[in-house]
């Protein structure tokens, strides 16, 4: 839905639209990328309470958008690696 808006502004020409998929394909890369690399690092380890790939979207996407609720956090060095890149 949000590309569809993006598009019909962009609209006048290639580069435009290029550029909304463009923004669109990084977003979502960086995205699942974070939350992938979170969960690697904190997944079973003691005292993690980022377990599932549901707890790192969600920790991804607070963390993205500046929310920071820290109801999930990460506890590892890797993870505190991923949370800073």
């Amino acid at each position: 839905m949000l590309l569809k808006v993006l598009n019909r502004q962009a609209a006048g020409g290639l580069r435009g639209r290029i550029a909304v998929y463009v923004a669109g394909a990084v977003t979502v890369v960086v995205f699942f990328c974070g939350a992938l690399a979170v969960l690697d690092a904190e997944r079973s380890k003691d005292g993690a309470n980022i377990e599932t790939f549901g707890d790192a979207l969600w920790w991804t996407r607070t963390t993205i958008s500046a929310v920071g609720y820290g109801d999930k956090f990460p506890v590892t060095f890797q993870g505190r690696l991923v949370a800073v890149g």
